[in-house]
């Protein structure tokens, strides 16, 4: 096959993986759990008739806290919870808000007073019995929450290059932490002015975090392209935590192996 046809294929073959890994997320700087509206837990105190009680052993598999054992658990609910969106003034909080992420590991939970939503009774089962709720009052307000301090991490092209497009691998298991998000809601952002494209997506079981971008008028380098939310106890990861395996295609329509590298750690704002 013709080197140029053969140039033709992968690039047309890198922009449909790109588009298509694009299509399945939300624009860029809006994860899906803030377009889904459901980042957060609003949790109302109701009553419940049932009574009675039994022994648990609670375990979190993943978790870095430890197993709980011994547990006695009371059948009379006290709480039901529900995922809701949230609109706050950020002028009134003495610090910046992460992104939601209805699965994150962790919640924090709030006391919070609100207006009567009008629920006289309604009825729930779950793995326990069926029972009726009445007297319905919102108690708390509970948040997606990442264990440890938060850095936004940034990588950049080291090369003095001029990319149409670029897949970037990064392994981070050694890193000790997470980046905030999962999925298609991995919280990252580009300083690309109008890129054509951008898939980021994280994959928490791996511990690999993968990022295409296209951009027909050039991605320059060297430079940033894409800085993530990286959340661990104990102190900012270090460079050498993250191993990064790279692929281009230059404006020539070549396939390249551009260097890429985390080009700083800073704490998040």
């Amino acid at each position: 096959m013709h080197s140029t046809t053969l140039n033709v294929l992968v690039r047309r073959s890198f922009v449909a993986l790109v588009f298509l890994a694009a299509s399945l997320i939300p624009p860029q700087g809006i994860s899906s759990a803030r377009a889904e509206g459901l980042d957060h837990m609003q949790c109302f105190r109701v009553r419940d008739g049932i009574s009675g009680s039994f022994s648990a052993e609670l375990s979190a598999a993943g978790a870095t806290l430890p197993n709980t054992d011994g547990c006695r658990v009371k059948l009379k609910a006290k709480q039901i919870c529900r995922p809701v969106s949230m609109s706050i003034d950020e002028s009134e909080l003495p610090f910046g808000t992460l992104d939601g992420d209805p699965d994150a590991f962790y919640k924090i939970c709030y006391r919070a007073k609100c207006p009567s939503v009008g629920i006289v009774e309604e009825i729930f089962s779950d793995g326990f019995a069926t029972r009726s709720f009445t007297k319905w009052k919102t108690s708390l307000i509970c948040t997606p929450a990442l264990r440890g301090d938060v850095y936004d991490v940034t990588f950049g092209l080291d090369d003095t290059t001029e990319l149409f497009g670029i897949q970037v691998d990064v392994q981070y298991g050694a890193a000790g932490g997470e980046f905030e998000g999962r999925g298609a809601s991995v919280s990252c952002t580009t300083p690309l002015v109008d890129p054509d494209a951008v898939a980021l997506l994280d994959a928490d079981d791996t511990r690999v975090l993968n990022a295409m971008m296209i951009e027909g008028d050039g991605i320059q380098g060297p430079g940033s392209i894409f800085t993530c939310r990286f959340a661990k106890s104990g102190g900012p990861p270090a460079t050498s935590d993250f191993a990064i395996v790279s692929v281009g295609i230059d404006m020539a329509d070549t396939v390249t192996a551009p260097t890429v590298s985390v080009s700083s750690i800073v704490p998040a704002n």
